[in-house]
């Protein structure tokens, strides 16, 4: 299956992220969605990467556009009652440091190692 962007290119990656605003996973995806077998907490992600970035969801520690070093992160939303939009789930980002730049280096079975100065 041939992919509408480019999983070698952050820009294409990210101009194709950049298409779900203002969309559900419904309006988006192929009628498949509906009848997935995700459940539990991540579900909105798995279902994201399977039915919209079309990749098989995985647990691997590495980044999900390793050769680009890009990681997918979702955070599904819920509507209250006066119609404002809160996050359903916690978002845990642990490794990002503030202080210092990254530096990202492949490892033998292309696997992302960060690296950081300090």
């Amino acid at each position: 299956m041939k992919l509408p962007y480019n999983p070698k290119d952050k820009k294409s990656v990210i101009d194709y992220a950049k298409l779900l605003r203002g969309k559900t996973l419904r309006q988006i995806c192929c009628p498949h969605i509906l009848e997935h077998n995700y459940t539990g907490k991540g579900n909105f992600g798995q279902m994201l990467e399977k039915f919209y970035f079309g990749y098989d969801p995985n647990s691997k520690s590495g980044a999900d556009f390793f050769e680009i070093g890009m990681e997918l992160k979702t955070s599904p939303l819920k509507q209250l009652r006066n119609n404002e939009y809160r996050p359903k789930e916690r978002l845990v980002l642990n490794i990002i440091t503030l202080l210092a730049p990254s530096q990202h280096t492949k490892t033998a079975d292309n696997e992302t190692d960060d690296k950081t100065e300090g």
